[in-house]
């Protein structure tokens, strides 16, 4: 028995339009997987280049080692410019104007001291009474750069992106994320 040519063409063309709607396919989806890759990457710069023209705040930060063991201890910062003074674990210590220091419960505790030319509300409070027994040494100044108020970015579009972001303030240092669109 021999074969219908007919058939046999048919058969033919059509898995050789199979073949060839299979490789277009194949290389449209290629094509369109590089183009959202390239227009991520666009968009990853643009929003890394809007991040990093937001206005900052250089905040000065001074490190305050207290060594030995004592109760309402006070720390003397007069001749410091003081906005805010951290301890170990990120909880603000109340600061003194007139006294220029702060008191502590210390057991060998280092303390952080931020000074900013920003305009930011300080904490501040009156103390009464306390020691000055022990010798703080303080650090030459250390400068960081901080927000110093969310600032204001598109936040609708195609592609976003959420960045963490430090606030600074005269309460502490908040952590915040930003939604940053293109």
């Amino acid at each position: 028995m021999k074969g219908d040519i007919y058939t046999d063409f048919i058969v033919a063309t059509i898995l050789f339009v199979f073949a060839f709607l299979s490789l277009f396919y194949y290389l449209n989806s290629e094509f369109a997987l590089k183009t959202q890759y390239e227009n991520e990457q666009i968009s990853n710069l643009k929003i890394q280049n809007i991040f990093d023209s937001l206005p900052r705040e250089t905040i000065e930060k001074r490190i305050i080692i207290a060594r030995g063991s004592s109760t309402n201890e006070f720390i003397d910062l007069s001749g410091y410019d003081v906005d805010l003074v951290l301890d170990e674990n990120g909880n603000n210590i109340c600061f003194d104007p007139k006294l220029e220091g702060f008191a502590v419960n210390i057991s060998d505790n280092k303390f952080y001291l931020y000074s900013t030319k920003a305009d930011t509300k300080k904490e501040t409070c009156n103390l009464y009474g306390a020691n000055n027994n022990l010798n703080e040494k303080i650090s030459s100044p250390i400068y960081e750069e901080f927000f110093v108020e969310m600032p204001k970015v598109n936040s609708t579009g195609t592609f976003c992106m959420v960045k963490p972001i430090l606030i600074f303030s005269g309460s502490g240092i908040k952590k915040e994320s930003m939604k940053i669109c293109v």
